[in-house]
């Protein structure tokens, strides 16, 4: 019978991201079936008059420095960490060896929050001037 842990972990925290992408593999392989249970660090720290690691200026440059290490090793956290643009469908012409008068495409973009828009807009159709 597998032991169960409860594992506590905020959503923010990139470490807990990294650790609940591992946990299923690791409790097959020792055995363990994991309770998640969430929690709301900021109101932790603040109800015991704390502060989190991105208010400590060295903590947040060495956090950043070890999230975008981690970043390079894990592609879903890297899409996290920046803009991404995936290529979900082509519209073309339905004929077999003519080529079409006019196509299409559907780009989805995901962007972090301070990107102007309308600036990043303008990059796939200089990229593809």
């Amino acid at each position: 019978m597998p032991r169960r842990v409860r594992v506590y972990f905020d959503f923010i925290s990139p470490y807990s991201y990294l650790a609940l992408t591992r946990l299923a593999e690791f409790g097959a392989r020792h055995g363990v079936e994991w309770a998640p249970a969430p929690v709301f660090y900021a109101a932790l720290l603040n109800a015991n008059a704390l502060v989190g690691p991105a208010e400590t200026r060295v903590k947040r440059r060495y956090t950043l420095t070890d999230v975008l290490r981690a970043a390079v090793r894990n592609p879903a956290l890297r899409a996290r960490l920046g803009n991404t643009v995936s290529l979900t469908t082509i519209n073309t012409g339905i004929k077999v060896n003519v080529i079409p008068a006019e196509a299409s495409a559907t780009l989805d973009c995901r962007l972090l929050p301070d990107v102007d828009v309308d600036a990043f807009r303008l990059v796939p159709l200089e990229a593809g001037a």
